[in-house]
């Protein structure tokens, strides 16, 4: 399910009820942290089994893992993922 980190603490108690219950949270890729921001937020609120796949869904689609939902599993045309964290970054300088 899509829990934009803005919107926690309001949709998390409609959309996950058990605060036993495993939850992993993701972005797109390493570069993107917002599901870092997702996951510290979702323990402030009391959830106990949170973790964040900090590889992200790049990576998972990559290892060939199943995916689930509606989202395009690929990735967007013209989208190229950075090979490391350190080249992530340099990229989101130059863009800057």
């Amino acid at each position: 399910m899509n829990l934009p980190a803005e919107s926690v603490s309001d949709l998390a108690p409609q959309l996950l009820p058990d605060k036993n219950a495993p939850i992993v949270t993701y972005c797109l890729n390493f570069t993107w942290k917002r599901s870092e921001q997702l996951a510290r937020e979702l323990a402030a609120m009391g959830y106990t089994n949170v973790r964040n796949y900090q590889e992200g869904k790049q990576d998972w689609f990559k290892a060939g893992l199943p995916l689930e939902g509606d989202a395009p599993h690929e990735q967007p045309n013209g989208f190229h993922a950075s090979t490391s964290e350190a080249e992530g970054k340099a990229r989101l300088k130059q863009a800057s």
